[in-house]
């Protein structure tokens, strides 16, 4: 395995819940690891409504197995260039090629001024 072609520094995270001094439970995320990887962008997507504009950018994200890596699972999230990319699918959860695969999904939505 070469080490070249990962690229690119990700962060995994993972959702927790607080509370807060009132009391209310605040929904988190919690940076638990961070691998270079190998990112490619797959295709993407734009429609826009009324409300605003959606578009969403598909990823395959490639990095070396380990424990950590292998714990990861579409509740968790990656962060990519400070932006957050939902987890659709681990595949190769149980390799033997030293790579786990994630297909990722980024969304954005803007508003109509």
């Amino acid at each position: 395995m070469r080490s070249g072609k990962y690229a690119h520094r990700i962060t995994f995270e993972r959702r927790s819940t607080e509370q807060d001094e009132s009391g209310q439970l605040i929904d988190e995320w919690t940076e638990f690891a961070e691998r270079m990887a190998q990112v490619e962008p797959l295709g993407g997507s734009e429609t826009f409504l009324r409300s605003g504009e959606f578009s969403d950018v598909t990823y395959n994200i490639r990095v070396r197995y380990d424990v950590v890596t292998a714990s990861v699972n579409t509740f968790d999230r990656i962060v990519l260039n400070e932006k957050p990319l939902n987890i659709q699918s681990v595949l190769n959860p149980m390799t033997r090629s030293g790579e786990i695969e994630y297909l990722c999904q980024q969304s954005n939505r803007q508003s109509s001024v």
